[in-house]
């Protein structure tokens, strides 16, 4: 199993364009082939808009979006389901987001 973080900066805006190097950050990704992707600073993204795009041009049926109180969210995405996912964002600056996962035997918090 392979898992990569990734602080993507802003979202992957640049001149104020929103999306501008995603293609960069994609094909990044993809050569990591990665089972479970956790995106930095999804900054300003919404899950059925800008996370749902990402993910369906990875590939990954399974994405959450953390619930934060300022801009930067984080995202994971997974090819495999999680057994559980807690939002955490009171007492947090930003926001946490800690899921569970059963694969082959071994039991993983990914926090």
């Amino acid at each position: 199993m392979k898992i990569l973080s990734y602080n993507i900066d802003h979202g992957g805006r640049e001149d104020n364009n929103p999306k501008r190097r995603w293609p960069k950050i994609i094909h990044a990704v993809k050569q990591e082939s990665p089972d479970i992707l956790v995106i930095l600073e999804a900054w300003r993204w919404r899950k059925n808009i800008a996370l749902a795009m990402f993910a369906k041009k990875l590939g990954y049926k399974h994405y959450f979006l953390s619930k934060s109180n300022t801009p930067h969210n984080i995202a994971l995405l997974c090819h495999i389901a999680p057994k559980k996912v807690i939002f955490h964002k009171k007492g947090f600056h930003h926001s946490l987001i800690v899921a569970y996962f059963s694969h082959k035997n071994h039991r993983f918090a990914l926090l």
